[in-house]
């Protein structure tokens, strides 16, 4: 199997690692404290590989879709499962876990995921602390270095490495 297969099943292989760690999670035990900000980052870093400063341009020529995707990422889809949080009484895990996964023409949601997650540098400590707050203590600055560290920093070294590795067969996927 090709590596460009490998990683076009990406959405098979994530609910068949959600299915193997719902019917045996001592498989997953181990992936955790700081493993889990490095596999974040090794998806943020194959994010930027995958766009070169073209996207960005391309895209910015459809500003209005671009704001409009941004701000439902940020704010119509937070907000909502925040509302779904407190009317369902989730436990305090369940509800923070909820609102961080309710933000949720192929170069346009590439690039609009990848402004959001530059945006998320921000958005996120901020959004996490008005609305999680209420269920765990949130130190916004920490939360926000850490989202700095774990996403804008690897989405850089992708987007430098694509662009300085421009002769190899690289495009995104980690597939060289």
């Amino acid at each position: 199997m090709s590596w460009e297969r490998f990683t076009l099943l990406f959405p098979l292989w994530t609910l068949l690692g959600a299915l193997l760690a719902l019917l045996h999670p001592p498989l997953f035990i181990w992936f955790k404290g700081p493993l889990i900000a490095l596999g974040f980052g090794v998806i943020m870093l194959d994010m930027g590989v995958g766009l070169t400063p073209a996207d960005f341009v391309r895209v910015g020529r459809r500003p209005r879709a671009m704001l409009l995707g941004v701000l439902v990422q940020f704010l119509v889809m937070p907000a909502l499962a925040a509302v779904i949080a407190a009317a369902l009484h989730l436990p305090a895990p369940l509800a923070v876990g909820l609102i961080l996964v309710g933000r949720g023409d192929v170069a346009l949601l590439v690039v609009m995921t990848t402004i959001s997650t530059l945006a998320a540098v921000v958005l996120t400590p901020r959004l996490t602390q008005v609305l999680a707050s209420q269920y765990v203590p949130v130190d916004g600055w920490v939360l926000f270095l850490a989202v700095l560290q774990v996403v804008l920093l690897p989405v850089t070294v992708g987007v430098v490495l694509k662009r300085s590795l421009h002769g190899m067969a690289w495009d995104g996927g980690l597939s060289l």
